[in-house]
């Protein structure tokens, strides 16, 4: 309702703030997108069905009242981010298949020689390096078991750990343009960032982040890392090799793995999108591991894809409607009255929405706002860095605010150390705070590097 007032507040029935559109249009339309945002957060659909069931109402709606055709729909698909995440999906699938990333755990947690604090700090960084390049959500999903395996094979509660890898995750991924899907989406919306764009200048903030929040799930889990571990002697006799079944192949997608991430430093320069340098390391990496292509396409999160393509559509619908042009307008109204205030505002919005609710359907509403206010202050890089930085640590806040969070209490609950809502938010709420804190000092007082 709040959203419906706002709206109609700067609309005319005529031609007013939005544009000359209908302003039964907005609301409407607007209405269909909280609806979605609804049900993601309190999951009683899966989060895809909700989405075509909203790609749907929003067509027919454009349909029926004139202001959305079915060829804007489909234009309003990015395939670019699309490609990116499919191309990306197929590596990680082929090297998971090797074993690797239980060898990385299992090789990890022995060099600390089970010392609780020190295999939060090393199973924490393993998680969010390779966030950095994979998706947060994969890399959940393959190191939280190992977690576990080690927990119980040293007799320490896994709580600590889990909670840790879901949220260092979440800052880890920030850092990165194929770390976290809403940096996928900026990239693709604004030509002038690619990957090392992102690691330079989201990377420093991201460190300091990461370490301030380590520092405080250390703290607050103090007195679990004050209890010596039992049966080390059964953690340095399991054999990282074993778990690793096939090294061979292994080396092979590392290899192409390394080449992508080379490309994607330089995509700019050899002018290759990120999404087709993505695909070709996925196409190599099934050549030479001549892998069973049902099996692989059988493994991908086909769901995922399906997601994103039908909140493109809604997002579309959106802005045809004229919300996001209503939205544009404050907002740049805004910037031009200070800009750094609208930074902030910008911040501290995605991370508080993106706590409560999915940060993918935000982060797609706000690219067209910053796309409109970039055409009318300028330069206004520093607010896409503040989008990224909000929707990417927003997500610690809370267990729903990023998929990491839900695969590791859904983990945690077949172990007898359950994770409880109460028990995410008394840490998660902190940590969401702390980093945030650290990334509005950036915005503050380093606003004319971050805008460079």
């Amino acid at each position: 309702m709040s959203l419906n007032l706002f709206l109609f507040a700067g609309a005319d029935t005529g031609t007013g703030a939005a544009g000359g559109y209908n302003p039964m249009n907005m609301v409407l339309s607007g209405a269909i997108f909280l609806i979605i945002l609804i049900l993601i957060m309190r999951e009683k659909i899966h989060r895809t069905l909700t989405a075509m069931l909203g790609a749907v109402a929003i067509g027919l709606l454009g349909i029926w009242f004139n202001f959305y055709s079915t060829e804007q729909a489909v234009h309003a698909v990015d395939l670019s981010t699309i490609g990116l995440l499919f191309g990306m999906m197929v590596m990680v699938i082929l090297l998971n298949k090797t074993g690797f990333f239980e060898f990385a755990a299992i090789y990890t947690a022995q060099m600390t020689k089970g010392r609780p604090i020190l295999l939060m700090i090393f199973l924490g960084f393993l998680t969010s390096f390779l966030s950095m390049f994979l998706d947060n959500v994969t890399t959940v999903v393959l190191i939280a078991p190992v977690t576990l395996l080690i927990a119980e094979v040293i007799g320490m509660n896994p709580v600590p750990f889990l909670l840790g890898e879901a949220m260092l995750s979440n800052i880890g991924g920030t850092a990165t343009l194929i770390g976290d899907p809403p940096n996928i989406m900026i990239a693709a919306a604004n030509p002038k960032f690619h990957f090392l764009s992102f690691i330079t200048t989201l990377g420093p903030i991201t460190a300091l982040a990461w370490i301030f929040g380590l520092a405080f799930l250390i703290f607050a889990f103090r007195k679990v890392f004050r209890l010596k571990p039992r049966k080390l002697e059964a953690l340095q006799k399991i054999k990282p090799r074993e778990a690793l079944t096939d090294p061979v192949n292994a080396k092979k997608v590392l290899i192409v793995l390394a080449v992508v991430l080379v490309l994607f430093c330089f995509h700019h320069t050899i002018q290759l999108q990120p999404s087709l340098i993505a695909l070709f390391g996925a196409a190599l990496s099934l050549l030479l591991t001549k892998a069973d292509l049902d099996d692989v396409f059988k493994r991908v999160e086909w769901a995922v894809l399906i997601f994103f393509a039908c909140l493109f559509v809604v997002v579309g619908g959106l802005e045809h409607a004229g919300v996001l042009s209503l939205l544009s307008e404050k907002m740049v109204a805004l910037a031009k009255i200070d800009v750094k205030l609208a930074g902030l505002v910008i911040l501290w919005g995605s991370a508080l929405l993106s706590a409560v609710v999915d940060n993918v359907p935000y982060t797609m509403a706000m690219i067209p706002v910053l796309s409109d206010i970039q055409r009318e202050i300028g330069n206004a890089n520093a607010l896409w860095w503040a989008l990224a930085l909000g929707a990417g640590l927003g997500g610690n806040g809370t267990p729903i605010g990023s998929t990491a969070g839900i695969i590791v209490i859904a983990l945690s609950e077949k172990t007898r150390s359950r994770i409880t809502f109460k028990m995410w938010l008394k840490v998660g709420i902190a940590v969401t705070v702390i980093t945030c804190l650290v990334a509005t000092a950036f915005v503050l007082f380093a606003y004319n590097w971050l805008n460079r």
